[in-house]
């Protein structure tokens, strides 16, 4: 492991299209000034991910995961993003 990713999720559509949500150079694993995996992934707001798709736009994904979050929140009744 280089410690550019800390942790990742892959996700398939069944068509073939991969997507992956990762935490890209964010922890102490790439850089010892940045906070350490658990620090990171222990708090109430992750900052930033990277995310990426093999056989599609990027965007397609993040469209869906928005889409989601969104639905989750409004039957939450948290409102918007």
């Amino acid at each position: 492991m280089d410690g550019k990713v800390d942790r990742e999720w892959w996700f398939s559509d069944g068509s073939g299209s991969y997507f992956g949500i990762y935490a890209f150079k964010a922890t102490s694993q790439y850089d010892a000034e940045y906070p350490t995996p658990d620090e990171f992934w222990d708090e109430d707001k992750i900052s930033s991910l990277s995310i990426s798709a093999k056989r599609v736009p990027p965007q397609e994904f993040l469209d869906f995961l928005e889409s989601k979050i969104h639905g989750a929140k409004a039957e939450a009744g948290l409102g918007g993003y």
